[in-house]
């Protein structure tokens, strides 16, 4: 997405850009592709990383933002997000996204020196952060700093000093931190490359399972809904066909790798519980159809190479 000739920002219902031209262009609508020199992440289509050289790191949302570019947190990220981070960043730090429009560098020492990669979500649901977050540190040297939030989930923190990154931390707390390299990577997309890193490098030998464990996730306690309604006539046929029903939210990282590697058979409704079959070899999956509609985890589990019906 390319915009120009940036003339003054104010906030007003959503930061609106008022360009040289006459345009107007307002972080909640559709944005017109324009000539110009501002370049957002989702029009990025490049397979591999790129780096920002002295990118400012600004809040809420891990926005990166440097002389004449805005991007997410990862390439080929959705357009929407990418505007949803940057309408946030424009509120938050109206100074600096404007030096970047204008293609303004900033005279300062750099908080972080050497290749960083940023690791984000503004919520702790677990899909997200294993599936979209960790994979991106396959792009990243052994070497690179990993930017996580400060209040980062503890499953997530479990997952990166079992893969081996817990030195190399650095926990942002939301204020405006200039990276010297900022490693831009492909964000995780249910890919088979991801899910053979997650189970090497996260996974270990504890995803290696005996595969005869028969698993039902219940949602009945979930805060966002989802549950089966008939679960009385729903128990009866998981007792007869000895399924187990579980709520991994109740596990630990580790108990969730172990008895998921063991699986089967998984079957749940939509949630993140599903996330769990990367850890399982050969499995059948699931997905009760409740009426929502999402090839979240279909794609997953064609990444994993398991069975998957709905």
């Amino acid at each position: 997405m390319i915009v120009d000739g940036v003339k003054h920002w104010f906030a007003k219902g959503g930061i609106t850009a008022v360009l040289d031209n006459g345009t107007a262009w307002a972080a909640r609508q559709t944005v017109p592709r324009l000539a110009g020199s501002v370049q957002f992440g989702d029009s990025h289509t490049a397979d591999g990383e790129i780096t920002l050289r002295r990118a400012l790191l600004v809040g809420p949302h891990a926005t990166l933002v440097g002389p004449g570019i805005v991007y997410g947190d990862a390439l080929r990220d959705t357009p929407s997000k990418n505007r949803w981070m940057f309408g946030h960043a424009a509120r938050a730090h109206p100074r600096v996204v404007t030096r970047a429009l204008r293609r303004e560098s900033w005279p300062r020492e750099c908080d972080l020196s050497g290749p960083a990669v940023v690791l984000y979500h503004q919520s702790a649901n677990y899909y997200m952060w294993l599936v979209e977050q960790l994979p991106k540190l396959r792009a990243v040297s052994s070497e690179a700093i990993v930017v996580v939030p400060e209040d980062l989930p503890s499953f997530a923190e479990t997952a990166l000093a079992r893969a081996g990154v817990a030195d190399r931390l650095w926990r942002w707390e939301g204020d405006a931190a200039l990276v010297s390299q900022a490693v831009v990577p492909p964000v995780g997309a249910r890919r088979p490359a991801d899910v053979d890193w997650l189970r090497e490098r996260v996974g270990g030998a504890d995803a290696t399972g005996s595969g005869d464990e028969r698993l039902y996730i219940s949602r009945a306690e979930a805060p966002r809904g989802r549950a089966v309604q008939n679960r009385s006539t729903l128990r009866s046929v998981l007792a007869e066909y000895d399924v187990e029903v579980v709520r991994p939210e109740t596990w630990s990282l580790d108990e969730q790798i172990s008895r998921f590697a063991d699986a089967e058979l998984i079957i749940a409704p939509h949630g993140a519980g599903l996330t769990n079959m990367v850890w399982a070899t050969d499995a059948v999956v699931i997905e009760l159809d409740n009426g929502y509609k999402c090839a979240t985890y279909d794609e997953l589990a064609d990444a994993c190479g398991h069975e998957f019906r709905r």
